[in-house]
């Protein structure tokens, strides 16, 4: 079984969220949220401190099965 990284993107300010985006397929439960928490600090540096402070930004993310067809 295989795993895709659902990753949403909001802004408390806001009060809303960016629609999901799927950014990755994984092997396990493990593996998906290691690279979630680790997509999730990545994210937060590339919006800066004054972007996520002013918006007070903040990723949530989900790990949901999925079958893949290798070809």
């Amino acid at each position: 079984m295989k795993l895709v990284l659902i990753m949403i993107m909001c802004s408390a300010t806001a009060n809303q969220c960016m629609p999901p985006k799927e950014t990755a397929i994984l092997n396990s439960h493990y593996d998906c949220m290691i690279r979630g928490y680790n997509e999730s600090i990545r994210l937060t540096q590339e919006l800066g401190i004054e972007e996520v402070n002013e918006h007070k930004m903040y990723f949530s993310f989900m790990c949901k099965s999925t079958t893949v067809t290798e070809s």
